[in-house]
């Protein structure tokens, strides 16, 4: 029994036109076939953009107090860690972000940072 697959995908690519380009490929049981519909796709990748292209055009975030940091970290530990391990985290967590702790003179230069930053 032959059992064979049409596959049509759409890749966005960065044409002149500015439309996605379709590739239809189809492939048989054959391992010939299959094979040739991997390569197909494989080299149908869209052109390269340099990685921060788009840094310019996206929105500002926020920095977020110590204190939030502090404790989504806190909460991203919980499952990992046992309780023994876990009250040692929340120890070193609470001495990071105490006022006359590292953390918040690192808090600040990165306000400062970001406050500098167009």
């Amino acid at each position: 029994m032959a059992v064979s697959v049409a596959l049509r995908v759409a890749l966005p690519t960065a044409s002149a036109y500015g439309r996605a380009t379709t590739f239809a490929v189809a492939a048989s049981r054959s391992r010939g076939s299959l094979h040739l519909a991997r390569r197909l796709l494989a080299t149908a990748q869209p052109e390269p953009v340099a990685t921060f292209a788009n840094q310019a055009s996206l929105p500002r975030l926020p920095v977020p107090p110590l204190a939030q940091t502090a404790a989504r970290y806190l909460d991203s530990c919980r499952p990992l860690l046992t309780p023994e391990d876990f009250a040692r985290t929340k120890a070193v967590v609470d001495a990071f972000a105490a006022p006359a702790g590292l953390g918040t003179a690192l808090q600040q230069r990165l306000l400062d940072l970001d406050a500098q930053t167009p």
